[in-house]
């Protein structure tokens, strides 16, 4: 997103944007959405888009951060040791895609699992867990590069949660942290 002075119409237009995209994802795939179309439901003209996004991705990617503020985060991960810090993390996300299923499935039904809004959403949430537990010395102190170890916990993360719950099967927070728990610890 570009820089902007959020004033009270740009909080709007924001908003505006962002509830249009997410009702189109749920009503077709992002490939066939059109910054035109986003314009013309949300009531603005493209010249206000343009003047909060570069393109479609962009505007995906702050739906993306406008979801993000509300995961509830239950600690600060910067004291805890880093398969502690990964099952906290976990839990707040899964609870997170369990409030708002409804949806996400509906998002889901409408976009390819092998296709761009995927890709970009899982893109998204790998950074998002790194960020979270980029910093912990405890990381530093497994015997595998740290960048190495931050794309294993965040493509674990990401893969249970994706079959959970992108991929429409039925998994419950126990089943899935045990899931996880064998994939983090090298069950397999």
């Amino acid at each position: 997103m570009k820089k902007v002075n959020k004033t009270r119409f740009a909080k709007r237009a924001l908003e505006d944007f962002s509830r249009t995209m997410i009702e189109l994802l749920s009503k077709k795939p992002f490939e066939n959405i059109m910054v035109s179309e986003i314009c013309e439901i949300s009531n603005y003209p493209r010249a206000t888009f343009y003047n909060y996004f570069e393109d479609k991705y962009d505007l995906l990617n702050y739906c993306w951060d406008c979801f993000g503020e509300k995961i509830d985060f239950q600690n600060d991960y910067d004291y805890m040791d880093t398969d502690e810090k990964m099952y906290d993390l976990f839990n707040s996300l899964y609870d997170f895609f369990e409030k708002n299923i409804e949806i996400l499935r509906r998002i889901t039904k409408q976009n390819n699992p092998n296709g761009e809004f995927m890709q970009i959403f899982k893109i998204y949430m790998k950074n998002q867990i790194n960020i979270k537990i980029k910093g912990c010395s405890c990381i530093e102190k497994k015997k595998v590069p740290h960048e190495m170890l931050l794309e294993h916990y965040s493509n674990t993360v990401v893969l249970v949660l994706e079959w959970g719950f992108l991929k429409e099967n039925i998994l419950s927070k126990e089943d899935a942290k045990i899931y996880l728990k064998y994939l983090l610890e090298g069950g397999i």
